[in-house]
């Protein structure tokens, strides 16, 4: 698997996340033009929050993370910085 930034920003994120390992080239591929841009991103199924911790680190302390999920339990990781909408 080729080191990518998306990959390395996986290892750092301190929550797991599965992630196939085929994804990292296609994150990079399509996000990277947005790193260290003041974007919004929606993720939408939070789980573990490992992946929000993720994006954050790989598109820097200037995107705003969103992170929709069917679980109130999900709204812990507002607490983290992040925003959280259930339904």
């Amino acid at each position: 698997m080729k080191e990518t930034l998306s990959y390395q920003a996986y290892l750092k994120s301190p929550y797991k996340s599965i992630k196939h390992s085929t994804y990292f080239e296609v994150y990079d591929d399509l996000f990277s033009r947005y790193r260290g841009k003041g974007i919004t991103f929606v993720e939408i199924g939070v789980l573990g929050g490992g992946s929000l911790f993720m994006w954050r680190e790989f598109l820097g302390p200037d995107a705003r993370i969103i992170g929709v999920d069917m679980n109130p339990n999900a709204r812990k990781w507002e607490s983290e910085g992040f925003e959280i909408f259930i339904g």
